[in-house]
């Protein structure tokens, strides 16, 4: 459990790979964003980018691992004393997205590379709230965790649509092509959720009962 079973970001969720790998800063511009950032620590950044041990195209995912987090903190400590609405944060996301990922002059493309961008970030919060959770038996992570799990499955059966040209058919009337989800997918999420709940409810009735973990 606790596994999403396919390549983080994998290349082929982009339409030109080397295009868009061509555009990440270097390990020298993406210094100066730490330093620009006043993000602490700065000689251990310099010594993951000097280690040439690690490919090039890893140490810089190292150093924007490690620039993400500060970036979230600072945007939403302004959020908060800005006074921002849900709606307005949620608006704010949602253009910053859009201008990351630029007008590719075709909807599919740009749809697809959004919700690649949310997968993404549920994928961080999984892997951080399987950290926090630890070895021990917590049913209201576990819950968590399998719905995670399978949310980010639906998320990829939606992103389906967007990823085949020759899967684009009549629109529903939300908009989505008819027939182009992937089923097993959609499968997939669908049982995860089920099974994260049922777990949880079986976990309560045991507690419930004064049973503990095995």
């Amino acid at each position: 459990m606790h596994e999403t079973d396919q390549a983080v970001g994998g290349p082929d969720q982009f339409s030109d790979p080397e295009a868009v790998a061509a555009g990440v800063p270097d390990l020298d511009r993406l210094l100066l964003a730490w330093d620009a950032l006043d993000i602490p620590d700065p000689e251990a950044a310099r010594a993951l980018a000097a280690d040439e041990s690690v490919p090039d195209i890893v140490r810089r995912a190292q150093i924007l691992a490690r620039i993400s987090p500060w970036l979230v903190l600072y945007q939403t400590t302004c959020q908060s004393l800005g006074s921002m609405t849900f709606a307005e944060a949620a608006e704010l996301a949602q253009d910053a997205d859009q201008e990351a990922i630029g007008d590719m002059g075709d909807g599919y493309e740009e749809s697809a590379l959004a919700l690649n961008l949310q997968i993404e970030r549920l994928r961080w919060a999984h892997s951080n709230l399987v950290a926090s959770k630890g070895p021990t038996w917590n049913p209201p992570a576990d819950l968590v965790l399998g719905s995670l799990e399978g949310v980010i499955r639906v998320i990829e059966a939606w992103r389906v649509v967007y990823q085949h040209a020759g899967q684009r058919g009549d629109e529903l009337a939300d908009g989505t092509p008819a027939g182009a989800l992937d089923p097993e997918l959609l499968r997939q999420g669908y049982h995860r959720i089920v099974g994260a709940v049922d777990q949880f409810g079986e976990a309560t009735l045991r507690a419930q009962a004064g049973e503990t973990a095995d």
